[in-house]
């Protein structure tokens, strides 16, 4: 991730002229820091079972179940066990305990061929990982989540963790990154003028989300944590200020698959 030169809080960043805006997508986790399992015991890694190469993240939601991005997974589907779940580590060259893919489930509603071309404003992007062992959810390095039943209060910040660079290079990070993105209205705004009902999006001057990124967590503690949102894209936009002697800044735009869209369905098909 990279780090920004103002506040995410700037008011003259949540102030947007549409007039003046363009956009540039990207494929990077931007800002944030690294940190450590043991205060994110439910982000995996989803890799393939052949040479170990990280496709996205994801998250435990009981032990033998694992939420992910429909985009990241639907090349896989009818050879799932071609793929791995790595649980335990925040870091993709050691540690943790892998267990291989028995199947994975599509929403009825998702649309396949978009999934696959990566479609920007693709709906139903979620998929369930059922895996063929438990894991062991051993509480110190592991453990599920919690699903949300209401999306977060405006005003509030949501932490999201991925395995994205921490540059602009578009390349994997080796280590777990977390970092935080602002829920406002500007965000809600823009979000509803752009994307299907099933996603909501989040802003940062800071933070932002890229390709490896793409599947993990977004969480909300009030005051416990639970699982608001599935990484789905992200993107830059360059603002113009109000004040007209102001020069254009940059702000990050995640988009999340809302979780409170699926939750039905994710409980009707885990039986969790």
């Amino acid at each position: 991730m990279i780090k920004a030169d103002r506040d995410p809080m700037d008011r003259d960043v949540n102030r947007i002229n549409n007039t003046d805006d363009y956009y540039d997508y990207h494929h990077r986790l931007i800002g944030g820091i690294q940190t450590h399992i043991n205060y994110h015991k439910y982000v995996v890694s989803i890799r393939t079972a052949s040479n170990n190469r990280i496709i996205c993240g994801g998250v435990i939601i009981d032990k033998q179940w694992i939420l992910t991005s429909g985009q990241c997974v639907v090349g896989y589907r009818r050879n799932p066990n071609s793929l791995t779940v790595w649980s335990g580590t925040d870091q993709l060259s050691s540690g943790g305990e892998n267990q291989t893919v028995d199947k994975i489930i599509f929403t009825d509603g998702a649309d396949l061929d978009k999934l696959r071309n990566h479609v920007e404003t693709i709906t139903y992007n979620i998929a369930l990982i059922k895996l063929k062992l438990a894991i062991n959810l051993n509480g110190q390095t592991i453990k599920s989540v919690k699903l949300t039943e209401s999306r977060p209060v405006f005003g509030h910040y949501i932490k999201l963790l991925g395995w994205g660079s921490v540059n602009q290079s578009n390349s994997v990070q080796n280590k777990l990154t977390a970092g935080d993105m602002y829920y406002d209205n500007n965000a809600r705004k823009w979000c509803m003028d752009n994307y299907p009902v099933q996603q909501f999006c989040l802003y940062n001057r800071v933070y932002g989300v890229g390709t490896y990124d793409h599947g993990g967590p977004a969480l909300y503690h009030n005051p416990r944590v639970s699982l608001v949102g599935i990484i789905s894209t992200g993107f830059t936009k360059q603002i113009k200020p109000i004040q007209e002697d102001r020069p254009s800044v940059t702000a990050y735009y995640a988009i999340l698959t809302d979780i409170t869209e699926h939750r039905d369905w994710i409980l009707k098909k885990t039986g969790i």
